[in-house]
């Protein structure tokens, strides 16, 4: 159907839900925990507070950098700006954030899906992207700030794209703009009849033709700022959702400047329960693009985290969207809220909350530890009794200091156990760390664990990471069901499923327990069946081997081996192995 041009304003499409509001600073902490050193301390004092003696001249010590010309505090002649300059970032969030994804993806991701939709998703973002690259950025976003959400939209079939592929004639667009400046009503009706015969009877080659086809797309948690839920057809689903966009474009003034550009998209339905999409955009004299902020990192500004220019106005809807399915609309909003407990919009705290708070306090103990060095740790020399003409003292093996009777020369060195209680400090908040899920920053023990033992030690940990990767699964398997159906995919009940590792200890199989599998085979107390799934488990074969591909591969092999082992297939429940006496 056409896109309609509204004109009404509203002011209020920037409200944030009470949840959005109470976890939003948790959020940003993670973020910039993960982000490392630049990310923290480009927020100053947020996480290095000041000392008293930083007060001094408040407009000197001030790390507003609207103070200093856009000067970072790090930058500043000041002595906050030293004491923040030497304090240094212990990197144990962003490596448990990696080290954690890295179990859950060390076997990659199983799909079954029909091969019809192979190709979507290859590129299942319309950048480039593929799915399991997908998967794995929305399973960090999980594992950082415990949400994040994926909407499955599919590209405005505008009259342009229909003139590309022949269905509307090439001066579609400016007869209609021609009949409304006009005020031709009749002209009007007859074009939009023509536009909605040429979008229903549009065909799935020529869909492809202009590359007209569901996508993902990936909204961090920080951009899902309100959303509502309400009884439709007997059962809870979304009914509301405002998302906000950051785009960066070029000042049309400048060609130089990058600006960030900021809209909102409302998903939600319309009085005759069709979904449907609003885009609102500053209305005109309202200041909501601002220079790209030198104050914040790259991915702050990813998420749109405020400016100094942003502040709250009027928006004007742009444009409302009405997307259809078969040429129908939707009854459902196919936004999904992704986290470690599935496709909801309950949020509690991020699974790594507790590491990143430990990780600022450590930080904070690097600061004070670093600023005691940089006050005690170099001697100061002493003079008492001193008798030179010249009051200036010279120091080195060339030079003599003439000292009355009584004087005394020295240094004066630190030898308290403050400095000593720092390190201690940081050391015990090292160990908490590691006992909150950086294991990977322990050092390694002089004994041996036992494989047993070490999972019995990781059991936690591997239930909570089972738990998430079982999430995303099931959220990205109802993803792509919707995905093939908006696609013209065929597919059968149960046809599509993705799966993602579970299993985060390698644990090769002994060579022992490969000769008693291969005994209990011989001797027919387990089947084939069960003998592969233990090799299997056992990592000898690869992820996604299936028993009749081995036994393929086994009627096919011609590696001489067969001299000494004779092997006979005969059914996939039966192979009989017979080895000569030797």
């Amino acid at each position: 159907m056409p896109v309609t041009i509204p004109t009404k304003t509203s002011n209020n499409v920037e409200f944030t839900h009470p949840d959005y509001d109470s976890n939003f600073f948790i959020w940003e902490k993670i973020r910039d925990s993960v982000d490392g050193q630049e990310a923290i301390k480009a927020r100053s004092t947020t996480y290095l507070p000041m000392l008293s003696g930083h007060y001094e001249g408040a407009l000197q010590q001030d790390p507003d950098p609207a103070l200093s010309g856009g000067t970072r505090i790090g930058q500043k002649p000041t002595l906050y700006g030293t004491y923040l300059q030497y304090a240094n970032w212990y990197a144990a969030t962003g490596r448990t954030v990696e080290g954690l994804l890295g179990l859950i993806f060390r076997k990659p991701i199983v799909k079954t899906v029909p091969d019809a939709l192979n190709p979507l998703l290859e590129d299942i973002n319309l950048n480039g992207q593929s799915l399991d690259d997908f998967v794995k950025e929305v399973t960090r976003e999980i594992l950082m700030v415990y949400r994040t959400g994926v909407l499955i939209d599919f590209p405005t079939i505008n009259s342009d794209t229909l003139a590309r592929i022949g269905l509307l004639s090439e001066g579609y667009t400016e007869a209609i703009e021609a009949a409304q400046t006009n005020g031709d009503v009749e002209a009007i009706v007859d074009l939009e009849d023509q536009y909605i015969s040429a979008s229903n009877s549009i065909t799935k080659s020529q869909k492809e033709q202009a590359n007209l086809r569901p996508y993902l797309k990936l909204y961090k948690t920080e951009c899902i700022t309100n959303w509502r839920e309400a009884v439709i057809n007997n059962k809870s689903q979304t009914s509301f959702v405002v998302l906000r966009q950051t785009n960066t474009i070029t000042n049309p003034d400048d060609e130089f400047q990058q600006i960030e550009a900021t809209q909102y998209k409302v998903l939600d339905f319309d009085e005759n329960g069709a979904y449907r999409q609003r885009v609102y955009i500053p209305a005109p004299g309202a200041k909501k693009n601002s220079p790209t902020n030198f104050n914040k990192t790259p991915k702050q500004r990813e998420i749109g985290a405020s400016t100094t220019d942003s502040s709250k106005g009027d928006w004007v809807l742009l444009y409302e969207y009405t997307p259809l399915m078969d040429g129908k609309p939707l009854d459902f909003i196919p936004f999904y809220p992704i986290t470690p407990l599935g496709v909801t919009w309950n949020i509690d705290y991020p699974l790594i909350d507790g590491l990143a708070n430990t990780n600022i306090a450590h930080y904070r103990n690097s600061a004070n530890y670093e600023n005691g060095l940089i006050w005690t740790g170099n001697p100061t020399p002493w003079v008492s009794g001193f008798e030179g003409e010249d009051t200036e003292i010279k120091l080195g093996s060339t030079e003599a200091l003439l000292l009355g009777e009584g004087g005394k020369a020295g240094y004066m060195e630190f030898t308290g156990q403050g400095l000593s209680e720092q390190r201690v400090a940081m050391a015990e908040k090292e160990k908490l760390m590691a006992i909150q899920g950086a294991r990977i920053l322990a050092a390694d023990k002089r004994m041996v664990e036992a494989a047993d033992t070490a999972l019995i030690h990781r059991a936690g940990e591997q239930s909570i990471l089972a738990s998430l990767a079982d999430s995303v699964s099931k959220a990205f398997t109802s993803v792509l069901n919707v995905v093939a159906d908006w696609a013209d995919v065929s597919t059968e009940e149960d046809s599509i499923a993705v799966k993602l590792n579970k299993d985060y200890m390698p644990k090769k199989i002994s060579a022992n327990d490969m000769e008693a599998l291969l005994r209990s085979k011989l001797s027919g107390n387990i089947s084939w069946k069960t003998y592969f799934y233990n090799l299997q488990q056992g990592e000898i074969y690869p992820d996604g081997w299936t028993p009749e591909d081995e036994l393929e591969a086994i009627e096919e092999s011609d590696d001489g081996i067969g001299d000494d082992l004779n092997k006979t297939v005969t059914t996939e429940e039966n192979i009989d192995v017979k080895i000569n006496d030797k």
